[in-house]
């Protein structure tokens, strides 16, 4: 049976769901311009009995129905969306834009709006927002960096407009990139209160983490941030390489953050303990990706899989995966990866480091050149537990001191694709679990979500296309499991002004889902017509 094509036994159930569909359409409204929108999807349970007999794996492209319960809409549609961002608390979703900020509450009505201005002539730069975070309780504010001059702000997460400190660093320290499109990613979390005379106190406070793309000799590429005065607590040193590298992503995961970076043909993910107590980060190490010939990575998630998934790779229902996005000319791949083998091959390249000789799974890192060393031990020392985080430990009676500097492993951790996409570049991913199977919501540049049954380590299919825009699917893609939402935004220069509420719409008939060999997948987004312009979307996806 090839692709596109329909099992008899299931011709009776076609037409129905052709019917149910051309119920919906009466529903949509004529125009959906750029927004935040509600969607609710509800999956037809009677039908799985005969799916399980009647496989077929036609990719269905949904039908822009009409889920749309609010949604907010872009005053100015010259000034695209750059990032988004969550109160997990309040649930309010604030927008960073080409000179705007906005805030709106959870049911997406405008709060507030910041006009965050131009650069001042003769600068030059585009005032984008570079980075755009809430720092939780005990700071509850929410950090804002542009581009005009690299450095950053804090405002007051109940009212955008309040509470406004510019921070400008004494050193010079830039925060974020200012004369490129090259990304820039941070996050907020718990970090040591670091102190030199390695004493410091470990989850003391919350500290800003940053990695700064396409850097110069004189800046450093990852750096921590004090809430005090936003000053530089610790940081990586400057690369002693020229080689172009992006860190297109950041993950805090567990007591580590992952930086992902394309690096001239390769891409390389970068490990730091977020309690180190290294001055230069000297325990910060970096491993090889790779996913067969695609050479950058887009964007990238952490989360756990399926039972299905979980059977064939023989692991725990507590393992976790890592789920990335590969991209090689116009097509997307996606790869993912054990945890524990992560965690493995940053320990081998650590104890590798230090071996020398006598362990060839380690060595010094070549970006970072001559500040990148390994001081050998013998075969016999027990490296110490907290080596993986802080290389500042003591060797027997001596002096305490750092025995290793910027390690990186010598053996690629690989994989092969499981699905690829041809003629799409991808630039989001988050991942669920759907009735024991591993769903992937996969954005793409045309403004498109692909959605993906990840079924084994060599197999996945998309299973439905959803058109939610013509501009980019943003990276920021946000999966709130205890109210079953996903949020993420696409970015475009183009389209037209409005703001519109749909709250009648939130008892729209129910729309099944694409069609597979396994399941009906009850996640689809379904919003009316859409303009080429910025948008932004919260689906909500029901499991009962």
């Amino acid at each position: 049976m090839t692709s596109g094509e329909i099992p008899s036994c299931l011709t009776v159930l076609c037409w129905f769901l052709v019917i149910r569909r051309t119920e919906v359409s009466l529903l949509e409204t004529s125009s959906i311009m750029a927004g935040v929108y509600f969607l609710k999807i509800r999956g037809l349970l009677p039908v799985l009995t005969v799916l399980f007999i009647c496989l077929t794996q036609t990719i269905y492209s949904a039908p822009l129905s009409s889920y749309l319960v609010s949604r907010f809409t872009s005053p100015d549609p010259t000034l695209p969306f750059n990032h988004i961002t969550i109160n997990n608390i309040t649930g309010e979703v604030y927008i960073g834009a080409r000179q705007r900020l906005y805030q709106l509450n959870s049911d997406l009505t405008l709060k507030h709006t910041v006009d965050t201005g131009q650069c001042p002539s003769p600068n030059g730069n585009t005032n984008n927002n570079k980075l755009l975070l809430v720092a939780p309780s005990p700071e509850d504010k929410l950090i804002t960096c542009g581009s005009c001059d690299g450095y950053c702000e804090t405002r007051s997460l109940t009212n955008i407009s309040h509470d406004v400190v510019r921070y400008e660093t004494s050193s010079g320290q830039l925060v974020v990139t200012v004369t490129s499109d090259a990304p820039t990613v941070g996050a907020v979390v718990l970090g040591a209160d670091y102190v030199p005379n390695g004493e410091s106190t470990l989850d003391d406070g919350l500290y800003l983490f940053t990695g700064i793309s396409d850097v110069t000799l004189s800046f450093p590429s990852v750096s921590k941030y004090s809430f005090v005065d936003l000053s530089t607590v610790q940081n990586v040193l400057p690369p002693q390489t020229l080689i172009p590298q992006n860190i297109n992503h950041l993950i805090a995961y567990m007591e580590y953050l992952y930086y992902f970076i394309s690096r001239g043909d390769s891409v390389y993910l970068g490990r730091l303990c977020r309690n180190s107590l290294d001055l230069r980060f000297a325990s910060y190490t970096e491993i090889e990706l790779q996913c067969e010939s695609d050479n950058v990575i887009q964007s990238a998630h952490i989360g756990p899989a399926g039972s299905q998934l979980g059977d064939s790779l023989n692991i725990e229902s507590t393992d976790d995966l890592l789920y990335a996005i590969f991209t090689s000319g116009s097509s997307s791949a996606l790869c993912f990866y054990k945890m524990s083998d992560v965690q493995q091959r940053f320990e081998d390249a650590v104890l590798g480091c230090i071996q020398g000789d006598n362990n060839e799974l380690g060595t010094t890192n070549d970006y970072f050149g001559d500040y990148s060393f390994c001081k050998s031990f013998p075969d016999t020392y027990t490296l110490p537990d907290t080596a993986q985080c802080t290389a500042y430990f003591r060797d027997g009676d001596e002096p305490p001191a750092t025995q290793y500097q910027y390690a990186s492993g010598t053996v690629p951790l690989s994989a092969s694709p499981i699905i690829t996409i041809p003629d799409v570049t991808c630039t989001s991913i988050v991942t669920t679990i759907e009735r024991q199977h591993t769903v992937a919501f996969m954005g793409d540049t045309q403004g498109n979500i692909h959605k993906v049954n990840i079924v084994n380590s060599s197999y996945g299919y998309v299973y439905e296309t959803v058109p939610v825009g013509s501009g980019s699917v943003l990276q920021d893609t946000f999966l709130d499991e205890s109210s079953e939402q996903i949020t993420l935004a696409t970015s475009s220069d183009q389209g037209s002004q409005e703001v519109q509420s749909a709250q009648d719409m939130r008892h729209a008939p129910n729309v099944m889902s694409q069609l597979d060999g396994y399941h009906t997948m009850p996640y689809s987004v379904y919003p009316s017509q859409l303009s080429s312009q910025t948008v932004c979307l919260i689906i909500r996806h029901n499991k009962k």
